[in-house]
């Protein structure tokens, strides 16, 4: 991979966030595995022509920077920043048809401290609110396998979340907005037979060439329809998802005129954040 300096960043940046390592055959991190896996397919095939310019993970700093200062004020008889690996073998037997030999899964969890295991995370109101809770539950929970079957088990497993965008202004006026710039969510680890489910799953993801990345994986924004009272106010009354129900909510429950307005959907990972998006079979102009 080609790490850029396009915008002439300071030279401390450019060593801190240029430093990349080729991806191991058979050797998969616990962040790919629960990742798409068609990116992980075309980044691992293309390595040597991906080109990714250090502007764009200026946000890693931020995260790495929180990782490193809680790490040092780690609990004394914690681990902090464990390196930790599942050897997917254990997970077969003889009458299966999933092949892992050789395969290895790699981990870090942020912390495992009395039987809590804790992810840091630096991220917006706007990913957390809308549905990363999901992924980070998965990465928690085969980082709590890993623990496991090293003799840690864990009775709980928590997100704490540092949220970089959040607004006083909003917290004041938003109901469902954090009231502070903090949020820390919690799940119980999987049964045994879930998890080995969930992981031997994820592997047949990986064989060959992977299908298309699903909407959330893409991101994706869906297309909805804002119901506003026109000309009076900027503020949409109803989210919907269809133009239909739009109307019809409105219908029932504007009074005097009022307009629809559309809000074109997206997939903020394919326009703007993803690395082998110039590589991608199902990316318009790849073809």
């Amino acid at each position: 991979m080609i790490i850029t300096n396009n915008y002439n960043l300071p030279e401390p940046f450019y060593k801190a966030l240029s430093w990349t390592k080729e991806p191991t055959p058979g050797v998969f991190y616990v962040t790919e595995i629960i990742d798409a896996p068609l990116i992980s397919f075309l980044r691992r095939k293309h390595w040597h022509q991906l080109t990714e310019d250090i502007s764009t993970m200026l946000w890693k700093l931020l995260g790495d920077g929180v990782h490193l200062v809680l790490a040092k004020h780690a609990p004394a008889s914690a681990f902090s920043e464990e390196r930790m690996v599942l050897t997917m073998q254990d997970l077969v037997d003889a009458t299966d048809t999933l092949s892992v030999d050789g395969v290895k899964i790699v981990g870090r969890a942020d912390l495992w401290h009395d039987g809590v295991i804790v992810d840091y995370k630096v991220t917006s109101v706007y990913s957390f609110l809308l549905g990363e809770k999901d992924v980070w539950e998965t990465q928690l929970q085969v980082y709590a396998k890993m623990y496991s079957d090293a003799g840690f088990p864990a009775k709980s497993l928590q997100i704490h979340a540092i949220l970089r965008d959040w607004m006083e202004s909003k917290a004041a006026m938003e109901d469902d907005y954090p009231p502070i710039p903090f949020v820390q969510k919690e799940f119980k680890p999987w049964e045994e037979a879930k998890i080995q489910k969930y992981l031997r799953d994820r592997l047949e993801l990986f064989k060959g060439v992977p299908r298309p990345c699903t909407l959330e994986e893409r991101w994706g924004r869906p297309t909805t329809y804002a119901v506003k009272q026109k000309l009076t106010d900027k503020r949409a009354k109803r989210v919907l998802s269809t133009s239909e129900s739009a109307f019809e909510w409105a219908r029932n429950n504007m009074k005097g005129d009022f307009e629809i307005e559309v809000r074109e959907g997206a997939n903020v990972r394919c326009d703007r954040f993803c690395a082998v998006r110039d590589f991608c079979p199902y990316k318009q102009g790849n073809a």
